[in-house]
């Protein structure tokens, strides 16, 4: 599903609220990037994988999720 529209029509507080039933609030956001360096050269895969916990948003509420995801070991989104 693409972030951005479900994002937008739900937003952070309704990310929040799917999620009341479930004691555990652990997620996690993975980015994947492959890069060719040309015709016929096999791809190289990088993986970034980051897991969070999911909050009430609070914070900038310019760059996607990071109001509502809470990393490992801090205290602010």
């Amino acid at each position: 599903m693409n972030r951005k529209w479900f994002l937008e029509k739900i937003g952070h507080e309704g990310l929040n609220n799917l999620l009341k039933a479930y004691e555990d609030k652990l997620a996690f956001a993975m980015c994947i990037f492959s890069l060719a360096l040309g015709p016929g050269e096999e791809p190289i895969t990088f993986v970034g994988k980051t897991t969070r916990k999911i909050m009430p948003a609070r914070g900038p509420n310019d760059f996607g999720w990071d109001p509502v995801f809470q990393p490992d070991g801090f205290e602010q989104t």
